[in-house]
């Protein structure tokens, strides 16, 4: 039979601490996500663009 961890201050501090770190780790993580999402947004307008002016090249032809 599993034998329960007492419930102590030490017990307590040391989970929070764990999920301060998870919290830590998913924001730097949300970080990224919006830091390449500006990218690729970014990408998508400059592609948009150039496809723009490709097409009115085309029509100057």
């Amino acid at each position: 039979m599993a034998q329960k961890t007492p419930v102590t201050l030490e017990v307590i501090e040391k989970a929070i601490g764990n999920q301060k770190e998870e919290l830590y780790k998913l924001k730097k993580n949300v970080k990224i996500f919006e830091t390449e999402k500006d990218y690729l947004d970014t990408m998508k307008n400059q592609v948009a663009s150039l496809e723009k002016a490709e097409k009115e090249l085309d029509q100057l032809k």
